[in-house]
């Protein structure tokens, strides 16, 4: 993997869900001009667990230069939001992260 970003999406039951983005070389006609796309990783088992996602980011827990992720999810019938780190155990000789805004 060469890019990932951390971004959000509705699923069908109506819960928030994160889930990881890739940007690799374009394989459908849509994106020929531009030669790259996202590949939508929902297949991530840590992340998949975690409902309700509110916010995600994210930071590098251990200081160790490898970026791990921070999730806040709603909690059940509450107004409190719970945090979920998980450590990046992607190994890879280098990271690149790209930001994107409006």
């Amino acid at each position: 993997m060469e890019i990932k970003q951390l971004s959000r999406n509705k699923t069908k039951r109506g819960d928030q869900r994160a889930f990881l983005l890739e940007n690799v070389p374009c394989n459908i006609p849509s994106c020929t001009s531009v030669g790259r796309m996202f590949h939508i990783h929902w297949d991530q088992t840590d992340l998949a667990g975690i409902q309700k996602a509110v916010v995600a980011t994210f930071f590098d827990i251990y200081e160790d230069g490898i970026l791990d992720m921070l999730i806040l999810s709603q909690t059940e019938g509450k107004d409190d939001l719970m945090i979920h780190a998980l450590k990046n155990n992607f190994e890879a000789d280098a990271y690149f992260v790209k930001v994107m805004g409006k």
